[in-house]
């Protein structure tokens, strides 16, 4: 008989097993022993999960679709198959507490689902959900000269270009054309992080001129006295894209030899390689490997000077990753210049001088979702360093058109007069609209330089993760 210390019978009973074994339970009515009931228990020993694996171990999902995932016990016969069931970014997709995710809401990115064993054993299983977003559809391209072989179209940032849309290019110009003949060209927003290339633009017609070759006068030629003299100072700044499997002859590190250079990916498993080399007269100098696999190497020379060249190295693979680097060629080795991926997520080569690289870089901060700034390398002790870490953000992915539009604070951010200093400029209302200016990495902190429409500004510091703090951001992963 199970009472209180008033009398009251309890209407439940908790039983726990001690130990292995079997036993009856008996409860009696407290007003009359005659109207009883038994359970029998049999307590066995625990078989615990060993291992835990799902159904779906990678997904892609479109906004307001579901998938079930269903958990696979090892062994089978395990005592408890309680889940707990967690999803590391609910903005891309929540889960519920029997395994069902949903992509709610509009952020795109990408979030782990993680199924925990709860009988003790620790054992976990994930399954990786993405989310993609799509570029608009850019304008025709515009173009800027034509030459009976060659045709150069108005540069885009973050376009690519094409003349038959299946095969594109990052450069603006097209060479080796033939002279009165018409040409399409074509234009598109690159794949970025998790949004997907635009569609194609509407065709641009362009028909070369003719090759006047006939009756043009023949230049004077310099004689030895009158011919400048050329320094290697006065070396072409700029850069050239390398395609793989193909042999090329650079002066590579500025001896007045050149090299010949080479470029060759691993052999193909399934859709992907794993690992890429780089071949310096024929000998393999630099391999590089890429656990999740690429599917191509994006590789540009690039000269500053005849003293300063380069080779930029990108292998792409699944939303464009990659161990991104540059690299320098000297005393007979590829040495690294400097790691890209510590200046954000992505980072291309936009424009070379003799004096700097002008990088175009992506980000994806809590605070602001995707965001794309420029920063510029120079040349500094045998190294390539950043020109300064404040950089110009030259645009933001929100769910509004417009490069640099205004983002709303869905909460009070105490904003401050620099990202060096604790001097406070004013507090950001919830509601309040402002503009990215600019961008600064510091440790585990992103600041970020705001601007209201009535002319404030300071700086915001926000966490590497964390909680959106505008209401237009997205693309948090």
């Amino acid at each position: 008989i199970i009472k209180t210390e008033r009398g009251n019978v309890l209407g439940r009973l908790k039983v726990t097993g001690k130990a292995v074994g079997e036993t009856e339970i008996h409860a009696y009515a407290y007003s009359n022993h005659d109207i009883q009931a038994t359970c029998r228990v049999r307590v066995v020993e625990p078989v615990y999960t060993k291992k835990l694996q799902l159904n779906v171990t990678e997904k892609e999902l479109k906004k307001g679709e579901s998938i079930q995932l269903t958990p696979m016990f090892s062994p089978t016969n395990v005592t408890c198959k309680e889940l707990e069931w967690t999803s590391s970014n609910r903005y891309v997709a929540s889960v519920s507490e029997n395994g069902k995710v949903t992509a709610d809401g509009d952020s795109v990115g990408r979030t782990v689902i993680t199924a925990k064993a709860l009988d003790g054993s620790g054992q976990t299983a994930t399954c990786t959900i993405s989310r993609y977003g799509q570029f608009d559809r850019p304008q025709a391209p515009v173009v800027l000269s034509s030459a009976p072989d060659k045709v150069v179209l108005k540069k885009v940032s973050g376009c690519e270009y094409s003349m038959d849309k299946v095969k594109w290019q990052d450069s603006n110009e097209f060479t080796g054309l033939t002279p009165e003949h018409s040409y399409t060209f074509y234009a598109r927003k690159k794949a970025d992080g998790y949004f997907r290339a635009s569609e194609a633009s509407a065709g641009t017609v362009v028909k070369t001129p003719a090759d006047k070759k006939s009756g043009q006068k023949e230049p004077a030629k310099e004689t030895p006295e009158e011919a400048p003299k050329k320094t290697s100072e006065e070396t072409p700044a700029g850069f050239d894209t390398l395609k793989e499997n193909r042999t090329y002859t650079y002066d590579l590190d500025g001896d007045g030899k050149k090299e010949s250079v080479r470029i060759k990916a691993g052999k193909a498993q399934d859709d992907r390689y794993y690992e890429a080399c780089v071949y310096v007269d024929g000998k393999k100098k630099l391999t590089l490997k890429e656990q999740w696999g690429f599917y191509s190497i994006e590789v540009r020379l690039i000269t500053m000077s005849k003293k300063k060249v380069f080779l930029y190295i990108h292998p792409s693979g699944d939303n464009g990753d990659g161990q991104t680097a540059i690299y320098q060629y000297k005393n007979g080795k590829l040495k690294k210049s400097i790691d890209l991926g510590k200046l954000g997520r992505y980072a291309y080569v936009n424009k070379v001088t003799k004096n700097k690289i002008t990088m175009e870089c992506g980000d994806t901060s809590s605070a602001i979702g995707c965001f794309y700034y420029a920063c510029d390398l120079v040349y500094k002790n045998g190294k390539l360093v950043l020109k300064t870490k404040t950089c110009t953000v030259n645009s933001y992915t929100t769910t509004k058109k417009g490069k640099r539009p205004y983002i709303t604070a869905k909460k009070r951010m105490q904003l401050y007069k620099s990202h060096n200093t604790k001097q406070k400029s004013f507090v950001l209302k919830k509601g309040q609209k402002v503009k990215v200016l600019k961008f600064y990495a510091k440790g585990k902190t992103d600041w970020f330089l705001l601007k209201t429409s009535s002319g404030k500004s300071g700086w915001l510091a926000a966490e590497h993760t964390g909680m959106p703090q505008f209401e237009e951001a997205f693309g948090v992963a």
